[in-house]
């Protein structure tokens, strides 16, 4: 019921979505790691419901495998972004998730090519230094996951091969990038102009410009624990 209940939910937003007149829905897949065999199921059942809803309308989905998500890895979810198999689903790429999502920021920018449309960027710290106990949650074994949002130097995240792999698939180069910034959150900034943004993070703006304004929400099948 959890995810027939977040199906409707999506197809409202939607609807503000074209009443608005923007064309991106930016999201997450949510879902739950220790279930994700479950979610995965109840992700592309919601899927085939809400795509041709998606393509009619033209309208862009970006998804971010977010820490705690039942995708975490890069690669990952690039696979099941494949798996749907369609042109207006695309991967958002936060900087500051990339030690949840393997670490390995090239060999995922390069997998994903034209599929990746947004990018945010915000430092974080690699939470695998020390052995795996830089950050230590009590009780043992819970499933916390930890990052944080930092400005562009506070922490461990390689600039030079995060911006370096954006310009190797060409992300700059992209009609409506803009100087190169069209698509990218800078921290806490606050661009000139801005659409509707709903969500967890409540600093999540995104640039827009004449070609591509945003939504953010979360919960692209919403299955936190149900796949019916």
């Amino acid at each position: 019921m959890r995810r027939e209940a977040a199906v409707r939910n999506w197809k409202r937003v939607i609807q503000i979505t074209v009443d608005l007149g923007v064309n991106v829905i930016n999201t997450e897949f949510s879902g739950r790691p220790e279930r994700a065999e479950e979610s995965e199921r109840a992700f592309f059942r919601s899927m085939e419901e809400l795509l041709p809803i998606f393509e009619r309308e033209g309208i862009d989905v970006r998804i971010d495998p977010h820490p705690d998500d039942f995708v975490e890895d890069g690669l990952e979810a690039l696979r099941i972004i494949r798996g749907v198999n369609s042109p207006n689903i695309g991967m958002v790429y936060v900087a500051c998730h990339t030690y949840h999502m393997g670490g390995n920021m090239t060999e995922i920018m390069r997998a994903a090519g034209d599929r990746l449309r947004l990018v945010h960027v915000a430092d974080t710290m690699d939470h695998h230094r020390s052995h795996g106990l830089r950050y230590i949650t009590n009780p043992p074994g819970n499933p916390a996951r930890v990052h944080q949002h930092l400005k562009i130097g506070d922490g461990d995240v390689d600039w030079d091969e995060f911006f370096g792999g954006l310009a190797e698939i060409g992300f700059y180069d992209r009609p409506g990038h803009r100087d190169g910034v069209v698509g990218v959150r800078r921290g806490r900034e606050r661009p000139r102009r801005v659409a509707l943004s709903t969500g967890h993070h409540g600093d999540c703006i995104n640039t827009t410009n004449e070609e591509h304004n945003a939504i953010n929400t979360i919960t692209t099948g919403s299955t936190k624990g149900s796949n019916t």
